[in-house]
């Protein structure tokens, strides 16, 4: 069953792709069906993070999300998608498996060219440090982020803070993991509360099917800052990795 469906998802992306994009050595895509519940918005959305590898050194990853949300007030429901992130990544240094941690760079932005609630007027840059990094025979994988973001406010002053983030995933039995992640805000997203927090449980399918769910917390925004009250999301999703390209 397993092979039956690898062979299927690869099927379908040689179908899918041009003869430049079988030049990449691999396709990682992200995608997870999430209900998030604030103060004055209830959405429901699917996301999406690809990265296209093209060596094992250079890639592009790309994000947005299509979602309808609902007025808590009125009930009035619209349709909301998420601005466009684009960052090309570069990876200096592999992580290895006895500890030696890896170092890659990614930098790009997030450009508004989503509507609704899920969107913002705002463009924001980032540069990204990522250090990865695994542990105990593999058992358990560590990322931490540090950087710099610059969001490029409409009609406002311009903003400048400080991104960080840490992840952590280990392996608890058979195939299946927890993990755990604290960050500054996605960068993903223009505008970001000044902490976000993310637990979860994986399930290791195959080498290319990785499913995910996961409950996450954050302040509401109050403009661009942190709001009194909260907004909670979960999401179920699966990663899918391509490397069949030969």
């Amino acid at each position: 069953m397993k092979k039956m469906l690898d062979r299927i998802v690869v099927g379908v992306v040689a179908l899918l792709t041009t003869s430049n994009l079988l030049a990449m050595e691999k396709i990682t895509v992200d995608t997870w069906s999430e209900y998030s519940n604030g103060a004055e918005f209830d959405v429901v959305m699917q996301g999406l993070i690809m990265e296209l590898e093209w060596t094992k050194k250079f890639s592009l990853v790309t994000a947005s999300a299509l979602g309808m949300q609902t007025e808590e007030s009125t009930g009035e429901k619209k349709s909301t998608a998420k601005d466009l992130a684009l960052y090309p990544k570069y990876n200096f240094i592999e992580s290895t498996k006895d500890g030696v941690p890896g170092f890659s760079v990614m930098a790009g932005g997030v450009f508004p060219t989503g509507h609704n609630f899920l969107s913002s007027p705002n463009r924001a840059y980032l540069a990204i440090a990522m250090f990865p990094m695994t542990l105990f025979n593999e058992r358990v994988a560590f990322e931490a982020q540090l950087g710099h973001r610059y969001v490029q406010v409409k009609d406002d002053k311009d903003i400048n803070r400080l991104h960080w983030g840490v992840f952590v995933e280990a392996n608890m039995i058979d195939n299946y993991n927890i993990f755990t992640n604290f960050y500054s805000g996605t960068q993903y997203d223009i505008d970001v509360p000044s902490l976000s927090q993310e637990y979860g449980l994986s399930y290791d399918y195959s080498d290319t099917f990785k499913y995910k769910m996961l409950f996450g917390i954050q302040p509401e925004l109050e403009g661009r800052g942190d709001a009194d009250t909260t907004e909670y999301w979960g999401e179920l999703g699966v990663e899918i990795r391509f490397s069949e390209f030969d």
